[in-house]
């Protein structure tokens, strides 16, 4: 796995031997890229998790979103 200090990335504007963390930050970040992220979870949590996802007309993506912005805020 490639040290975080040295990952080069253009899309959020990393260059090769700049700090990651000098480079992140919401003026960097484009809103409209997307990762993947794997996450394990218990059938029945992702059963519970599709489900309120599904009541609220919106995807997993969009909730666990709308959480991040809810606990860590919008510059975080």
């Amino acid at each position: 796995m490639p040290d975080s200090s040295s990952i080069n990335d253009s899309r959020i504007g990393v260059q090769q031997g700049e700090p990651l963390r000098s480079c992140l930050s919401s003026t960097n970040l484009d809103d409209t890229i997307r990762t993947t992220l794997s996450l394990s979870l218990t059938v029945g949590d992702k059963k519970r998790l599709k489900s309120m996802a599904m009541n609220r007309g919106m995807t997993i993506a969009a909730l666990v979103h709308e959480w991040i912005v809810e606990f860590a805020g919008e510059d975080n």
